[in-house]
């Protein structure tokens, strides 16, 4: 398929796609690690193979894959980004054209940036000198917007569950950590 205008790829993601941001904590005896995951992602019957297929060479990002869990007389197929950059530079691509998600597209682009631009070099004298590490402040405002990211679709179940993980968050960065980050990671080192 050819190329295909990205009012109409913004059409399709108002209606039928979504932007979020997983955040994704994990713990070892020595270390705190904070993750996140920006996705952009758009889902279609198997037979508009064609329509994901023009999305992802418009855009030069993202893969392809079957659904789990999809009908088999009904299959469904995915359109989904991958890294943090290539989700970051499609929302930014996407924005000006979107109507409905405008607001929802605005907020992850901003928590997408400022989780790329916030890598800093540690200044201090210790064994992690050197090392690239994101403050405090910028983890705890990511995570914010990324599990406040769709609110409005959330059951209030769901949403006391992700303040409870905030929270969570929030706590283990407030004590002795210090931050280090390894790619798209954080990773605290508890000072025993």
């Amino acid at each position: 398929m050819s190329k295909l205008p990205l009012n109409y790829i913004a059409g399709c993601i108002d209606c039928d796609g979504s932007f979020s941001i997983s955040v994704i904590e994990r713990t070892n005896k020595k270390y705190y690690q904070v993750e996140i995951r920006p996705v952009v992602n758009f889902s279609q019957l198997a037979k508009y193979r064609s329509v994901l297929e023009g999305i992802r060479d418009t855009l030069g990002a993202g893969r392809i894959y079957k659904r789990p869990g999809s009908n088999s007389d009904m299959p469904m197929l995915t359109w989904q980004t991958v890294a943090v950059g290539e989700s970051l530079m499609v929302a930014e691509k996407l924005y000006g054209y979107l109507h409905i998600k405008k607001d929802i597209c605005g907020r992850f682009i901003e928590a997408t940036r400022l989780w790329i631009e916030s890598k800093k070099k540690v200044s201090y004298q210790d064994r992690f000198s050197g090392k690239l590490c994101r403050p405090v402040s910028v983890v705890l405002r990511v995570a914010k917007i990324g599990l406040t990211l769709n609110e409005n679709g959330q059951t209030r179940k769901t949403y006391e569950r992700k303040y409870r993980k905030y929270l969570s968050i929030k706590r283990r960065l407030e004590k002795d950590y210090l931050l280090m980050s390894s790619e798209e990671a954080i990773q605290c080192h508890k000072i025993l």
